[in-house]
């Protein structure tokens, strides 16, 4: 009962200080993992996860759990992100609950870690209450917003789940005589792995309990005694222990040289000594983060690289990481329970502590595992308080409330900088001004809005921040992309160039080279640079892309239609690929085959409205009026004040004799627009044609709307004609204006204007040519 009570109250905590994560949308690696990834959507072969090397093609982490967990979201809320987030919120509230039963096993169980001297932990903070508080500071923590209100950071919670379930069967296992336990330990571990490389440690802090467990309580010969308990306990587990070691070996060469999953070449800081002089800056950084978490950051990217041995922040970083080792082993004759926990920090820190360099220098969601060395050095320390009579337990546990409630408020403000890619990338330049990460980022989102000025300004900013070349080099390909779009094609190149120079054979700036070439007709170099790029890397879908369409324009179409068949076959949702189809089919003129490409392309990039207004032209074109009208509606969803689809609209409600809600659209683009005569002149057509409607029926109140019909039609034709006197159909309008004033001025225009014809007349050739002459000479 009382455990089911401690799950009760650490879901409510999970639940209560993460439930405005609900509301944050998918950002950064959620776009390719969930949103944009075609593998996890495809719930028709499941085991293909596991078994199909090409499901897990270019993702530098195998991590199938991850995926599975993924599914599941998928299929029970689809492309809503609220599913998602509960998932982790119940995961991570599943870590606190493994985090309160080690904890407690550990204090009531283990005869080095419960009080000595047969004292007991007395009244309000007991070993339950210290446990389930161990637990909160865990589950409420600051640092772990990286890993809860972000869904691709699940990998860390899943992992911390089922690493914790492997160490707590251990414990069952060591305590209660049940050796079958340990086939479950060896079961989460694997499952663990699976689900984050990070958790190779276990067998690690595993042995780390049983060298603790053999170490003499008063030690004299502190480094005999501990080299005394290494040997006995390997001695003891060498057939348990030889496996596991042989397992991490394999993984650790299969990650590192198979899958290359560090992407990062050679030693931070140029050698391998300052490399782990910054390591030992990073590790003090982690430490800030855990004591005081004010200051949180989504990239670390900038973070300052240790440039000698003697500067100031590095002698400090030495030392403190100096300290945290020499306290471990002096803790071990001191409390082998504080002990334990700094060496559950120290040893689940080693993974991310670039042994092997790896691209990402820190992060929050790192400290996941390690944060719990933290908890249990905390829990040591009240268990400790809870026997002596000189403190006042109510008081501390008052502290470590108040510690709650600051880490809960800080955790609720910090999840919403997770609400978008936008606001999270904001939030990022705010805290770090340097870093390359955000600003890139925000040139990403601003590209996808099809703003693009602001998209150049966000990736200038972002090359102005940092000495990396291969990451200038990132944000000048994507310049260049841009400039691709808006076919300037020249300044587009020497972007480009500018990119090739400093990261030689980057496949994406190839490839968008070849685009480059294709456009001013050197199809060769094109179809070698994109060789270039499937020579890095074999599966680049954008050079395969390029290349088939440099084959089409040298006139190889039999190859180029092979490219793109094999495409459709290996990536059928990737939507670039009917945007090639779409300017094939129209250069044919398939004009069917067009219509087609788009309705697909559309349904996989909804929010592409250039494509939409595309898609409508061509049903208004052949007369479709209605089909066209959901298209450009459908655009508005996306652009609601996007002039191109008002114009279209308006168009369309003329044509369909709907002139309430063609004036509608046409007030819109004149709000946009005030200084531009056509949006009057279809204003002037739309109350002329609503004026129509009125004069065919009866009735006084006909008679009032017919009135401000044609006196509005007037006015918008006055006023076209203010802007632009010389217009094609000025003369038109003139003669129109002048017959309007004659009915209003007559006491009878009412009935007269049934027989009027309301809608202009279209200039003769002979009228159009005559308005040319008088516009030429004035």
């Amino acid at each position: 009962m009382k455990k089911l009570v401690a799950l009760l109250i650490l879901l409510a905590a999970v639940t209560g200080i993460y439930f405005n994560t609900v509301q944050n949308d998918f950002v950064f690696d959620d776009q390719a993992l969930i949103v944009r990834n075609p593998v996890l959507k495809d719930l028709s072969n499941p085991l293909g996860i596991i078994t199909d090397g090409n499901k897990t093609k270019g993702m530098s982490s195998y991590r199938p759990v991850r995926f599975y967990s993924l599914m599941l979201d998928y299929a029970i809320s689809g492309d809503s992100p609220v599913g998602y987030h509960i998932s982790n919120m119940i995961y991570h509230a599943l870590s606190g609950y493994l985090v309160f039963l080690i904890l407690y096993v550990m204090m009531t169980t283990v005869p080095w870690m419960k009080l000595e001297d047969g004292r007991e932990a007395k009244g309000i903070l007991n070993e339950y209450i210290i446990a389930i508080f161990g637990a909160l500071v865990f589950l409420a923590h600051p640092v772990q917003v990286d890993a809860v209100a972000y869904i691709s950071g699940r990998r860390d919670v899943l992992m911390g789940l089922f690493f914790l379930l492997g160490f707590y069967y251990y414990l069952k296992s060591r305590y209660l005589k049940k050796p079958l336990y340990l086939l479950l330990v060896l079961l989460f571990y694997i499952i663990a792995i699976f689900t984050k490389e990070m958790a190779v440690t276990l067998p690690a802090i595993i042995l780390a309990f049983e060298v603790i467990e053999r170490m003499k309580s008063k030690s004299e010969n502190l480094f005999g005694d501990f080299w005394s308990a290494v040997k006995s306990t390997l001695n003891r587990y060498k057939f348990i222990v030889l496996p596991l070691v042989a397992i991490v070996v394999l993984y650790a060469w299969y990650m590192i040289v198979i899958k290359e999953a560090s992407h990062k070449i050679g030693w931070h800081g140029g050698n391998i000594v300052l490399n782990f002089a910054t390591v030992a800056k990073i590790w003090m950084t982690y430490l800030r983060l855990i004591f005081f978490p004010l200051k949180l950051c989504a990239d670390y990217k900038s973070y300052p690289l240790a440039t000698s041995l003697f500067e100031q922040a590095t002698i400090f970083s030495v030392g403190g990481v100096a300290v945290i080792f020499t306290l471990a082993f002096w803790m071990l004759k001191k409390n082998k329970f504080i002990a334990f926990g700094l060496f559950w920090y120290i040893i689940t820190m080693l993974p991310v502590s670039h042994i092997i360099p790896h691209h990402e220098l820190m992060a929050e969601h790192y400290l996941y595992l390690p944060i719990i060395g933290f908890v249990i050095i905390l829990s040591a320390f009240m268990l400790k308080l809870s026997a002596t009579d000189s403190f006042n337990r109510g008081a501390v546990v008052g502290v470590v409330c108040v510690v709650l409630a600051f880490y809960s408020v800080r955790v609720i403000d910090r999840n919403s900088d997770w609400l978008n890619e936008e606001v999270l990338w904001t939030k990022t330049t705010e805290t770090d001004p340097n870093s390359h990460r955000a600003w890139f980022n925000l040139g990403n989102i601003y590209r996808e809005k099809f703003d693009f000025p602001q998209a150049v300004k966000f990736y200038n900013k972002s090359i102005n921040v940092t000495e990396d070349d291969r990451l200038k080099a990132k944000s000048y390909n994507s310049i260049g992309a841009i400039l691709i779009v808006m076919n300037e094609y020249k300044v587009a190149e020497d972007q480009l160039s500018k990119a090739n120079a400093l990261y030689p054979d980057y496949p994406a700036v190839l490839s968008n080279l070849a685009s480059v070439y294709i456009e001013s007709g050197r199809y060769d170099e094109a179809i070698e640079l994109t060789d270039r790029a499937l020579a890095k890397v074999s599966y680049f879908f954008e050079a395969k892309l390029a290349k088939a369409v440099a084959k089409y324009k040298k006139g190889e179409k039999e190859e180029a239609n092979q490219i793109l068949e094999a495409l459709l076959n290996e990536q059928p949702r990737r939507y670039a690929i009917y945007k090639v189809l779409i300017r094939i089919a129209e250069e044919e003129g398939r004009e069917e085959d067009a219509k087609s490409y788009y309705q697909t392309y559309l349904y996989m990039n909804p929010g592409n409205t250039e494509a939409r207004i595309k898609l409508g032209d061509k049903y208004l074109g052949e007369g479709l009026f209605e089909l066209a009208l959901k298209e450009y509606l459908k655009v508005l969803n996306y652009d609601p004040d996007l002039n191109k689809a008002y114009q279209r609209l308006s168009s369309c409600y003329m044509e369909l004799k709907d002139f309430d809600n063609a004036l509608i659209y046409f007030k819109k683009i004149v709000a946009l627009d005030e200084k531009a005569p056509e949006p009057y002149l279809g204003l002037g057509l739309a109350h002329l044609g609503r004026g129509e409607e009125y004069a065919r029926q009866e009735g006084s109140e006909a008679l009032h709307n017919f009135k401000v019909s044609i006196r509005d039609a007037k006015k918008a034709f006055e006023k076209s004609l203010e802007l632009a006197p010389n217009q094609p159909q000025a003369k038109v309008m003139k003669g129109k204006i002048s017959q309007l004033r004659e009915y209003l001025a007559t006491d009878n225009y009412f009935n007269k204007s049934k027989k009027l014809v309301l809608q202009p007349e279209k200039l003769t050739d002979e009228e159009n040519a005559e308005h040319k002459k008088e516009h030429k000479k004035e």
